[in-house]
């Protein structure tokens, strides 16, 4: 037995140190977490204004046909295609049961981004 070596004092038998350590690699493991989360929110955004903006400077006015209805998670939906150079695009947009009249065939009001017809809106959920 070696008596320059000490003896952990508080009884845990070195215990203390690993919950340092651990609690270290966790707080490294949230602190990249939480900046690579933030950099994806920030892309988004980012992608999101973009759209916005492009839809904004080659916005076209257009109809639209009704071909769908649908819901996710209680929300409904309703979805539209239209031709543009021959090439047919879609979208969709709210669905408002109560107070909307649409029917499958109907026509709609849109706008799309002349550069990317895949960016798209209806006229009523369009803010300039």
């Amino acid at each position: 037995m070696n008596k320059n070596r000490k003896q952990p004092t508080s009884g845990d038998g070195g215990n203390t140190l690993k919950k340092t350590v651990g609690k270290k690699h966790k707080t490294i493991f949230w602190i990249f977490f939480d900046i690579v989360g933030g950099i994806f929110i920030l892309y988004l955004i980012i992608g999101a204004i973009h759209k916005k903006h492009s839809l904004d400077k080659n916005r076209v006015r257009s109809k639209a046909i009704v071909d769908d209805f649908f819901s996710i998670r209680y929300t409904d939906f309703f979805g539209y295609h239209f031709w543009v150079g021959g090439k047919e695009y879609q979208g969709s947009g709210w669905y408002y049961p109560e107070s909307d009249t649409l029917s499958m065939g109907d026509t709609v009001i849109i706008y799309y981004d002349s550069t990317n017809p895949d960016n798209n809106k209806l006229e009523r959920e369009y803010t300039w």
